[in-house]
């Protein structure tokens, strides 16, 4: 199969099977087996497929044709950008080391109206962790999605600032890059009031 240069066609998205229990049985492809191997690639070594996997894992239970053929297309992408690694490269560093960290939110997504949350972790320009997820609370705004993601990446960054102490390179603030100004204002001031009340701390 000849490889493709993003693991999934851009705009797709992809509709639960409208086949039975025993049709799906009936169709006798590892679908679940693949996609629990891609989620391990992901959480390993393979961020760049996150966003396809997520989609992927949402039909475990209802899946088809439609959605084999998308799981062998993140392999098809998988074999094209086998070359491309991770790679911490200190060469070039000067002072200390540094994590830097962006989020991002998908509000409202047109699919099922629920946000995604989207984080990378980096750290001398390799990515250490990198996470596409639905959020689990119901936000009123773009500014309470773009925030609950930023709370989600400052839990990920917590972790890692315990992990790089450990090892040796303590970091002093990090840098977190977030391009909604009502989540950062939110995040500045961390007073209760009406527009928040409502997310969990």
């Amino acid at each position: 199969s000849n490889p493709v240069s993003t693991p999934e066609v851009i705009g797709q998205v992809l509709k639960p099977s409208k086949l039975n229990p025993s049709q799906v049985k009936a169709l006798n492809m590892p679908y679940r087996e693949l996609v629990g191997s891609l989620q391990y690639l992901v959480t390993c070594t393979r961020p760049d497929i996150a966003n396809a996997v997520r989609n992927l894992s949402k039909h475990l239970s209802c899946y088809d044709e439609s959605h084999w053929k998308q799981a062998k297309r993140v392999l098809r992408y998988l074999k094209g950008a086998k070359s491309l690694c991770l790679k911490i490269d200190c060469s070039g560093q000067v002072g200390a080391f540094q994590v830097e960290a962006y989020c991002d939110a998908d509000f409202a997504n047109n699919e099922d109206r629920r946000s995604i949350s989207g984080f990378l972790v980096m750290f001398v320009g390799c990515c250490l962790s990198a996470r596409s997820r639905k959020q689990s609370m119901v936000t009123l705004s773009t500014a309470e999605a773009e925030y609950i993601a930023l709370c989600d990446l400052v839990k990920e960054l917590l972790w890692y600032i315990e992990l790089l102490e450990e090892l040796g390179c303590p970091q002093g603030s990090i840098a977190v890059h977030c391009d909604n100004q009502s989540a950062i204002a939110i995040a500045k001031n961390p007073g209760h009031h009406e527009r928040t009340k409502h997310i969990s701390t």
